[in-house]
């Protein structure tokens, strides 16, 4: 099954995880500390990253395909990449 992936960038990570373990009642699959954690939940991936600048922005937004053979970026219909 594909899955939506949505990254976000967060100024704090320790307290973000615990907000977002909340809004998506589960852990983090993966926890890098001070890095990144990542959420895969039935309908969505979602993934977190600690940037001390950019902070609050949306760093990407994809799909999962678990049948790929291999990563590819590709546009849709709006010229979206």
């Amino acid at each position: 099954m594909k899955k939506f992936h949505i990254s976000i960038a967060v100024k704090n990570l320790k307290k973000s995880i615990i907000e977002y373990s909340k809004k998506l009642d589960c852990n983090p699959e993966i926890i890098i500390e001070e890095k990144y954690a990542l959420w895969c939940t039935e309908c969505v991936n979602f993934s977190i990253s600690q940037k001390s600048e950019n902070y609050g922005i949306m760093r990407h937004v994809g799909f999962e395909n678990p049948n790929a053979m291999e990563f590819n970026i590709s546009q849709d219909c709006n010229g979206i990449t």
